[in-house]
This record gives C-alpha cells, structure tokens and sequence, in this order.
C-alpha cells in the first residue's frame, strides 16, 4: 500500500496543471475584452468613414463570436473544473484513506516493533536459560561419565560375584549338612532326655504316692500309740506312784524319769517331715548318671 501512494500526488500534480492553464486563458480573454473595449472607445471618439464602419460592424461580429466562443470555454472550462474537483475530491478521500491506512500501518509498526522487543527480550532470556540449560547438560555429561565408570566397575565385580558366591554357598552348604547332622544327633538326643523325664515323671508320681501312703500309715500308727500310751499311763498311774521314790543311788526318781518321759512325748510333733534327700537319693543317682552320659555323647 505504501508504493501506492505517489499515485494520487502525480494526479493532483496534473489537475494543478489543468487549472494553471484555465487562469491563463481566462487571463487572456479578459486582456482581449478590455482591448475591445478599448477599440469601441477610440472607434466612437473619432469620425469615420464608410470603410471603418465596415471594418467595425467586421470586428463587432468578431467580438460576439469571441464572446460565444469564450461562454463556451469558460462553460467547458467550469465542467471541467467542477469535474476536477470532484476528481479532487474523490483523490481528497484517497488520501484520507492513504493517511488512514498509514496510520494503521503506523500502529502496526509500532505493534510489530514492541512484539519484536518482546521477542528480544525473550529471545535474551531463551538465551540466559540456554546458557543454564548447556552448563546444565554438560555437568549431566560429567555425571554421565562418573555414573559409566562406577556401572563398569559394578559390572566388573558382578562378572565376580558369582564365583564368590559359589564359593561361600559351598561352605554354607557343607555347614549346614553338618549342623543338620548334628541336629539330628541332638533332636535323638532330646527324644530320649523326653523319654527319661516322662519314664522320672511317672516315678516321682509313684514315689510321692508311696510317701504319702507311707505318711498316712505312719499317722495312724503314731495316733494308735498315743492312745495306747494314754491307756497305759491311766491304768499304771497308781503303780507308778508306789514307786515314786528312787533308791539312793539315783538322783531322780522313778516318776520324775516317767513325767519327763511322758511331756517329751507330748513335746514331739503328732507329725515329722520325710527326709525327701534320702526318699529320692536313688533317684538323683540316675538323673546324674544320665546328665554324665549326655556329656559325654557330646
């Protein structure tokens, strides 16, 4: 749009041009008016002759024809003025148009120019992060490489670690058939110390019956004795006073010996507690016997 624009200037350049020639010519009619003018005067001032009236009634019919001829001109001359204008006018608008156009332009220029700052300034700002983002990639490159080394050497001790592996699941394998022997030694082991507590169990159970059978037997002898003991010191009481007198050659008498007797009965519990030492001595024998086999074994 803007190698358009000389365009309407060169048109407005010859409508000038029209409109110079147009004063021109009109300049140049009214300078033959007023010499006309001039000629009627100096014609009517001075006599003259048959000749000369010809020769004016000649440049009278001159002078209409000049007149018509310049009503003509001047009327082609305003048509084609007012056609002008309206040629201007249209051109006017043209230019309105150009100018509006321009300023569009303008504005868009503006717009455009602000645009590209911004894109310069993201451009600067891509920039900056492109410079972060290289930095960023060359120090990933140096992890790259540090992280290459270290996964060779894991290969390397992966290529290694089989063998090892091998090795050490050998040993734990001849371990463990060792200790799964042992195990089974022990497990037979623990079968018979079960079976000998059960088999000790059952005899500590008879054992502990038989005490307390014993106990209850003796309790019952013990309280048939006493009652025996009290029949017998009722029924002997007074043949025992008879003699309570001792001969001379002992210092206590018959029946202090007899109450002394009789109250260190009475002293003594109705119940004595079993020496359980010696009940289960044979007992603790075997239980010893066995706990020195076991130890041996192992």
């Amino acid at each position: 749009m803007i190698s358009s624009i000389p365009s309407p200037k060169r048109h407005l350049f010859q409508v000038n041009r029209h409109v110079r020639a147009s004063i021109m010519l009109l300049s140049i009619m009214d300078g033959a008016e007023l010499d006309l003018n001039n000629t009627i005067l100096s014609s009517s001032s001075k006599p003259t002759t048959a000749t000369t009236t010809s020769s004016s009634i000649s440049t009278s019919d001159d002078y209409e024809k000049d007149l018509q001829l310049a009503a003509e001109l001047g009327r082609c001359l305003l048509e084609r003025n007012q056609e002008l204008q309206n040629y201007i006018d249209i051109l006017q608008k043209q230019i309105d148009d150009e100018q509006c156009s321009i300023k569009l332009l303008h504005a868009k220029l503006e717009s455009t120019r602000e645009q590209l700052d911004t894109k310069c300034k993201q451009t600067e700002i891509l920039d900056a992060a492109n410079f972060d983002l290289e930095r960023e990639l060359a120090r990933q490159r140096r992890d790259n490489e540090i992280n290459r080394q270290r996964i060779q050497e894991l290969s390397d001790l992966c290529e290694k670690i089989p063998l090892v592996f091998k090795t050490h699941l050998t040993e734990l394998k001849s371990r463990i058939n060792s200790l799964t022997t042992e195990c089974s030694g022990l497990n037979e082991k623990l079968d018979k110390s079960r079976q000998e507590k059960r088999y000790l169990i059952g005899r500590i159970t008879l054992l502990e019956r038989q005490r307390r059978d014993d106990n209850d037997s003796l309790q019952n002898e013990l309280n048939h004795y006493k009652k025996l003991l009290e029949k017998y010191t009722n029924d002997n009481s007074n043949i025992i006073l008879s003699n309570i007198y001792s001969p001379p050659e002992h210092e206590v008498s018959l029946y202090d010996e007899v109450l002394l007797e009789n109250k260190q009965s009475m002293n003594k519990p109705s119940y004595e507690p079993t020496n359980y030492k010696d009940l289960f001595a044979n007992v603790y024998e075997k239980l010893k016997i066995s706990n020195n086999n076991n130890n041996n074994d192992a």
